[in-house]
């Protein structure tokens, strides 16, 4: 991805484009194009935001250290949430150039959709399955929602090293018995050792290349 990312900045690199990186891996190409000329500016945009992105410490701590370095060269962060801003605040990243832009539409642009056209007995979860979000209260709410509302359901998509503790938890309060069945959404990619040690070995590549760029 990081190779195509620099060919694209490359061969556009007259015009030089706007690099817009979605996570540290890919915003970190995007300041090496900005680097060498191939890219105006460099905008970090944070869809999310954890303390603990690897179970491995040692991937978890390089993986921040790079997305500090990112957030602090970038001309501009986009945060989806102003809990994200002040993360990035604290973070000396310069309030000039923090933007808050919510992933959510704004209802005066958009026509709303008629209550009568969805279920509104589905409640919906987007994202990582971790602490951040407080999926437990969820689960526990759920048992007194379905005395009124039989037919309630909770979907989760996404994944994370949180959900087996959501499914136990669910498990136990007897949850299991409806007719959402719980999912194993368990990436069996990232279960292959090989997998795993390849992100490693990228993640070191990208470190080393942090400590040759300030003598390039």
């Amino acid at each position: 991805e990081s190779v195509i990312n620099l060919k694209i900045c490359w061969q556009n690199r007259i015009d030089k484009p706007i690099f817009i990186g979605v996570d540290p891996l890919n915003a970190l190409s995007g300041y090496l194009a900005k680097l060498f000329g191939w890219a105006k500016n460099l905008v970090v945009y944070t869809p999310d935001y954890t303390e603990k992105r690897f179970g491995n410490k040692l991937l978890n701590s390089v993986y921040h250290i790079i997305d500090k370095f990112c957030v602090q060269h970038a001309d501009q962060v986009w945060c989806v949430s102003q809990r994200i801003v002040a993360v990035r605040q604290k973070q000396n990243v310069s309030r000039a150039k923090l933007f808050y832009v919510p992933n959510t539409p704004s209802m005066k642009l958009i026509s709303r959709v008629r209550m009568s056209n969805y279920d509104k007995h589905i409640l919906v979860a987007i994202g990582n399955v971790n602490k951040t979000v407080n999926y437990s209260l969820v689960i526990e709410s759920l048992t007194a929602l379905l005395k009124e509302f039989s037919d309630i359901k909770f979907l989760i998509v996404g994944q994370g090293y949180y959900m087996d503790n959501l499914k136990k938890q669910a498990l136990d309060s007897n949850l299991d018995k409806q007719e959402s069945k719980p999912m194993n959404t368990t990436n069996t990619l990232d279960q292959k050792w090989w997998f795993r040690l390849s992100k490693v070995l990228y993640i070191i590549l990208y470190s080393f290349l942090l400590l040759i760029i300030p003598f390039v």
